[in-house]
C-alpha cells in the first residue's frame, strides 16, 4: 500500500460555536440559537466566551483533546493551529498562545501528557 505524507491545517480546539466572529460579523450562534439562526438552543455560550470563564474541568477536556489530535498528527508531516493569537482574545478556542497560557494547550509542541495509545503511532515510511 502506497502512503502520502498528510499536513493537518488549521484545526482548533473548538467544540461549539461560541467563538467571536466565527459564524460572521454580528451573527450569534447555533449552540445557544441566537440570531440569525433560529434553532433550539444547546446551551449557553457565556462560559465559553472567554477563556478565564473556563472550568478545570473543561479546561482539562480541551488539554487532553489537544493533545490527542496533535499527537496522532504528529506520524504524519505535522500540524498547523489555526491561529497564533486572536484580538483580546476573542476566539479562545482558536487562540495557541491564550491556550498555551491558560493550561489548555501543551507549552512545547510534541510534547503531550495526553497521547493517544502507543499501537496508534507509526512511523511515516
Amino acid at each position: 500500500m502506497q502512503t502520502h505524507p498528510t499536513l493537518v491545517g488549521e484545526f482548533s480546539v473548538a467544540v461549539n460555536d461560541c467563538d467571536r466572529y466565527l459564524n460572521g460579523y454580528a451573527k450569534g450562534a447555533r449552540f445557544d440559537g441566537t440570531p440569525p439562526f433560529t434553532n433550539p438552543p444547546i446551551g449557553s455560550c457565556e462560559p465559553y466566551r472567554r477563556a478565564s470563564n473556563f472550568s478545570p474541568a473543561y479546561i482539562a477536556f480541551l488539554r487532553q483533546y489537544a493533545e490527542r489530535q496533535m499527537a496522532a498528527w504528529d506520524v504524519g508531516l505535522g500540524w498547523i493551529y489555526w491561529n497564533f493569537k486572536t484580538e483580546d482574545g476573542c476566539a479562545p478556542h482558536f487562540d495557541y498562545l491564550l491556550g498555551v497560557a491558560m493550561g489548555y494547550l501543551p507549552p512545547e509542541a510534541g510534547v503531550y501528557r495526553h497521547a493517544c495509545p502507543k499501537y496508534l503511532r507509526r512511523t511515516m515510511v
